[in-house]
């Protein structure tokens, strides 16, 4: 299901191949294994602007080479890894705070 919300691209706007290569390989590397199904068009979304914002010049080598070299391929790691822990990161944080009880909420008993 992940997958392929994934390979999901918007009618007449087709998405870069090289931001089609980082969306995918962060499927098969598990990076998408603990984002709620519903949420991954959208950390996907996030992810391909993060990587224009701060990764243009991997985004490129990914589209001039053709293939991921072995530094290239481990540069898309650190990237999406840094876009990974600061977005799954933040959703769990946000959920755990809301499981938290309010003062003197406490059950009666």
């Amino acid at each position: 299901e992940r997958m392929v919300a994934a390979l999901n691209q918007p009618r007449f706007d087709p998405i870069p191949v090289e931001e089609q290569v980082a969306t995918i390989f962060a499927g098969t590397q598990g990076y998408l294994d603990d984002v709620a199904a519903d949420r991954v068009p959208a950390f996907l979304n996030g992810l391909r602007i993060h990587l224009r914002a701060a990764n243009a010049a991997l985004l490129a080598t990914i589209r001039s080479e053709g293939e991921l070299s072995e530094q290239t391929e481990q540069a898309l790691r650190e990237a999406i890894g840094e876009y990974h822990r600061e977005h799954v990161g933040a959703e769990e944080e946000a959920a755990s705070v809301a499981r938290v009880p309010a003062a003197g909420a406490e059950s009666a008993g």
